[in-house]
């Protein structure tokens, strides 16, 4: 929303104040309808997106906060040049039961949440849509509930790019940076005897046999 009504000279100039190598836009509009602090206005997202995508200068991502992407929207953004997608699908954070812990007890807000609590699109299915939309001039980022290295390689297949952790590397972060490196390791072999077992030399190399994904998701 602050896309929308922020002008794209403030825009530059942030970029140009962090020497930034991207933008990242998200997008969290059950997150805004809920925080009593929101700005659930999102009207003109689609235009204000399009016009900071050829303007900005530096590529420009867009990321949801948990609730991931629906085919329909993934087809409106189709024009819009985006450098990147990243579906932050329904699994892992989501940013409406967090504005409810946030909220009262027994507040709309609060109520609301619990309704809602399971609002999205799973990050598997916000990946097929996204390949099936936008692969041809965007790349798929995934995140959303991935928890190892299997679960890494099995939305590769599918056709992201990219994936992404957020809870589990955290978690392992607060226990040190040796504990971080640890468990990033053991990420790295768990991806690695799916490659093998795979046949695949590299990850980029599961997209691209046919019937992988199948394999590994049974």
């Amino acid at each position: 929303s602050q896309v929308i009504t922020a002008p794209l000279a403030a825009l530059r100039g942030l970029v140009d104040a962090l020497e930034a190598q991207a933008l990242v836009v998200h997008v969290n509009p059950l997150q805004e309808a809920l925080q009593p602090e929101g700005t659930p206005k999102f009207k003109g997202a689609f235009s204000a997106l399009t016009q900071v995508v050829r303007d900005i200068g530096v590529p420009v991502i867009l990321k949801e906060t948990g609730c991931g992407f629906s085919a329909s929207t993934l087809h409106r953004l189709r024009d819009t040049g985006l450098a990147a997608l990243d579906v932050s699908g329904l699994g892992g954070t989501h940013w409406g039961r967090i504005e409810g812990a946030r909220s009262p007890t027994g507040s709309p807000q609060a109520q609301a949440a619990a309704t809602f609590a399971g609002w999205g699109e799973p990050t598997a299915e916000s990946v097929l849509n996204a390949v099936r939309e936008l692969q041809a001039t965007t790349e798929v980022w995934a995140s959303g509930g991935v928890r190892s290295g299997l679960d890494a390689a099995k939305l590769i297949a599918l056709g992201a790019s990219q994936v992404g952790f957020a809870q589990p590397a955290l978690e392992a972060a607060l226990s040190g940076a040796k504990a971080l490196d640890d468990w990033m390791s053991a990420r790295e072999y768990e991806l690695r005897v799916a490659l093998f077992c795979t046949g695949c030399e590299r990850p980029s190399a599961l997209r691209q046999k046919e019937g992988v994904w199948k394999t590994i998701a049974a």
